[in-house]
């Protein structure tokens, strides 16, 4: 049931909100890895591409959201990515069950500074 429900938010996660320029996301994912104790492991992974002439590197703060666009967990990760070139970024995170099925979509704000050259 909540690998399920995991495939279905895979679907609904793509709903991402970016501020950079250069710097996208796509092909986000979560996936349940495991449950125990009443908290589930996931792992969220999205690529990232650099769609400028320049490197770039990006920090990358993650809120996962529920249907009312309420927070129920946040993630931060940092990508270095030289000029027109893409790279996976994978976060994992452990929330309660009941949080997990409530995560509706995700809002991935990326703060880009273009590298010396």
């Amino acid at each position: 049931m909540m690998k399920t429900l995991i495939i279905i938010l895979t679907f609904v996660l793509c709903n991402t909100s970016m501020a950079a320029v250069c710097l996208e996301v796509s092909d986000e994912s979560l996936n349940e890895i495991s449950a125990d104790y009443g908290l589930v492991t996931a792992e969220w992974s999205a690529m990232i591409q650099n769609q400028c002439d320049s490197p770039y590197d990006g920090t990358l703060s993650i809120r996962f959201l529920d249907g009312d666009d309420q927070l129920l967990h946040s993630a931060t990760d940092v990508i270095i990515l030289q000029a027109n070139d893409e790279q996976e970024s994978r976060r994992t995170i452990t929330i309660p069950v009941k949080s997990i099925s409530e995560i509706k979509r995700t809002d991935v704000v990326i703060t880009e500074r273009e590298r010396p050259l």
